[in-house]
């Protein structure tokens, strides 16, 4: 399917790739996943499953295929349909919430640097934050709730924050020094 695609040379090139980019300290791996590609089998469907599970990925979004005017995949006959292409997104969507859940919970207790970049939506007394490795907007958000500074927190600066709880999807976190 990589190949139909015109992405790279292949599979086993891009787990290689990916497997380095994870060994990185302090690495933060995001990808995107279309599901119902034309051609797309069974076997090329559980075999991005299992990578999915194994790998690991900190953020993971997929997409269902569909046709768009235009592109090389647009006349191709191997259409794989509709409905089947709904049953394996939700499959893909159900593995990435376990994951992206499973990796929230590993950071509870942990410290790190976060960015604060305002006051949450969800209650006036929370401040939203983010790694600094999270896009905004698109990784979520951790929740600030409590301040070990004699200073009020800034929008816009670096902080190292405790990972005390989590709820829900959502990290909560106490700021205990300015970077």
């Amino acid at each position: 399917v990589l190949k139909t695609m015109k992405r790279g040379k292949g599979s086993e090139q891009l787990k290689d790739l990916m497997q380095h980019m994870k060994n990185q300290e302090n690495s933060f791996t995001r990808s995107t996943f279309i599901v119902g590609h034309p051609g797309e089998t069974q076997e090329d469907f559980d075999e991005l499953c299992e990578y999915l599970e194994s790998y690991r990925f900190d953020r993971v979004n997929v997409f269902s295929y569909s046709d768009e005017d235009g592109t090389g995949a647009y006349d191709f006959e191997n259409k794989v349909e509709q409905e089947l292409i709904d049953e394996r997104a939700e499959i893909l969507g159900d593995i990435i919430s376990k994951i992206t859940q499973e990796k929230l919970e590993e950071e509870v207790g942990k410290t790190f640097e976060v960015v604060v970049d305002g006051e949450s939506s969800e209650h006036e007394y929370l401040l939203s934050a983010r790694k600094l490795s999270w896009a905004p907007d698109i990784d979520g958000e951790i929740y600030i709730n409590d301040n070990e500074l004699n200073e009020e927190i800034k929008f816009g600066v670096v902080y190292s924050a405790k990972v005390t709880e989590l709820s829900g999807d959502k990290l909560i976190a106490t700021i205990i020094k300015k970077v």
